[in-house]
């Protein structure tokens, strides 16, 4: 499945239902780090399929249902939820072989707070319950999705820092929802300015790292956010060796 002739990892996207426009955007990225683009999508593959990859992307969506991180539905909240039981099967099963196999993986947006739950932590349901705006966090309608809405502070010692090049970093922004208590196993390595968990990472993994923002989208115009694909891309290179 997915033969590649050219030595080049093959970098797994998981997707669903998404606009195919939005899956350009990740297979664009993937392709300019130097990986081989392949999507897995809920519903037309596997599981299993995803031990063909060498590296994974986990992309943007839809909602966690609770119940995968042991809440109910937040009554207050509930109308503002979007979720897909389906997908999160499917991709909770393909990070539990990512993990055992210690693939690199990078998680965006959906995708850092799927690592958080795969890892045992849990999420805040919107961000309103924290008393936080929500146009704050989501800039759609209101700038160009690969603008800056807001500045991250990134942890001086951690490989997101490193990777970035800064201690503070303009990103941009499409959740409401955000990691609430991180996975004992994941270090928080940035927040924005108002305490939100931005970015978490495994310290003790070859390459683990989640951020809220979509980096994908950024990548023609924010050099440093390519770094993130390169970074996947390279340790996938050097898993194969």
């Amino acid at each position: 499945m997915w033969a590649v002739s050219d030595g080049r990892p093959r970098v797994g996207i998981t997707w669903s239902t998404g606009s195919e426009e939005a899956l350009a955007w990740y297979r664009e990225a993937v392709a300019a780090a130097g990986g081989v683009p392949v999507v897995l999508r809920t519903g037309e593959v596997s599981p299993d399929d995803a031990d063909a990859v060498d590296a994974l992307v986990l992309a943007g969506g839809g909602d966690i249902h609770p119940h995968r991180y042991g809440q109910e539905v937040d009554p207050r909240v509930a109308d503002t939820l979007e979720v897909d039981e389906a997908r999160d099967a499917f991709e909770l099963a393909v990070v539990a072989r990512a993990l055992d196999r210690d693939l690199p993986v990078l998680g965006i947006c959906r995708g850092v707070q799927l690592l958080n739950v795969a890892l045992g932590g849990t999420l805040v349901q919107d961000l309103s319950l924290l008393g936080v705006e929500r146009a704050r966090h989501n800039q759609r309608g209101r700038l160009p999705m690969w603008e800056a809405a807001h500045d991250v502070r990134v942890a001086g010692h951690s490989a997101l820092r490193r990777l970035l090049g800064e201690t503070v970093v303009p990103v941009n922004s499409f959740h409401h929802q955000a990691v609430d208590r991180p996975a004992p196993e994941l270090a928080v390595v940035a927040e924005a300015f108002d305490g939100v968990v931005e970015a978490v990472e495994h310290p003790e993994r070859r390459f683990l790292v989640g951020v809220q923002w979509h980096p994908e989208r950024m990548v023609r115009h924010a050099p440093a956010q390519r770094r993130l694909f390169e970074a996947l891309v390279a340790a996938a290179t050097e898993s194969r060796r």
